[in-house]
């Protein structure tokens, strides 16, 4: 079962493909013509929105797929996770 993206995944997503090149959020706006405020709102899992995405996406060099399938496999990761079972606890 697969789990749809959520605005943490594309968050983690942009803020890492940004870092990777160094770029502060400011920078990243100005690259992509997006406003300031909506790469903080991108980055902090405020919004989400696929037109955005893809800009920014366009911007950091990265095909809009791409960014698509790292925040799928972070929501895969987060499946995986929740469905682990938990370990007994050994009580004293």
């Amino acid at each position: 079962m697969e789990m749809a993206p959520n605005p943490e995944d594309f968050a983690k997503v942009v803020r890492r493909a940004r870092r990777a090149r160094d770029w502060t959020q400011a920078e990243l706006a100005h690259r992509s013509g997006v406003s300031l405020g909506t790469v903080i709102a991108i980055e902090h899992a405020r919004s989400s929105y696929w037109g955005t995405l893809a800009v920014l996406a366009q911007a950091l060099g990265i095909k809009f797929s791409e960014l698509v399938k790292e925040a799928e496999v972070l929501a895969d990761h987060h499946l995986v996770a929740d469905a682990a079972p938990t370990p007994p606890q050994i009580l004293p």
